[in-house]
């Protein structure tokens, strides 16, 4: 008893906390930890690093096109679009749809706009070209009817000590 206070208070002191006995017990069974980095190992304050145009697009228009999607929002991924935008409007957007996990929709001019996952593009329909390798987050931005018009990559800034973690 006394060398599990001491491993749940020294834990404690780092940080984690250990929800009971049995959880404790089982750790020594671990061999390998999964984080999810978001917010975790990293702050949550991703930046646009580069913009990938795709079928002759520009990579202005569709940077305002996507930043117009995420207008209002307050997700870290839709943050770092708005800083990277300089023009100094955003374009109307209608019938705007938000699909949680994946990604967002909306009616721009007329036209039908989705920016999300990979998974949210491959479940509509659309063919994802082989990019380069990346460990960066990857958005993709299509138009219905028309297909892929970009891919954005995000990084996320690393805590401090995510490495010592």
């Amino acid at each position: 008893p006394t060398a599990i206070v001491v491993a749940m208070g020294g834990a404690a002191r780092k940080g984690i906390l250990i929800k009971d006995l049995e959880s404790l017990e089982a750790l020594r069974m671990v061999d390998q930890v999964v984080f999810d980095k978001t917010g975790t190992l990293t702050k949550g304050e991703f930046s646009l690093t580069f913009i990938k145009p795709l079928a002759g697009q520009d990579e202005e228009q569709i940077l305002l096109l996507a930043a117009s999607l995420q207008k209002g929002s307050e997700h870290p991924v839709a943050k770092a679009f708005l800083t990277a935008l300089k023009a100094p409007h955003f374009l109307e957007v209608e019938d705007f749809l938000s699909l949680p996990g994946k990604g967002i929709k909306g009616k721009i001019q007329g036209k039908m706009y989705s920016l999300g996952s990979q998974k949210m593009m491959e479940e509509m329909g659309f063919d994802i070209p082989v990019l380069r390798q990346s460990d960066q987050t990857t958005v993709y931005l299509a138009e219905d009817g028309i297909g892929l018009l970009g891919v954005f990559y995000l990084s996320d800034t690393p805590r401090l000590h995510a490495r010592d973690t």
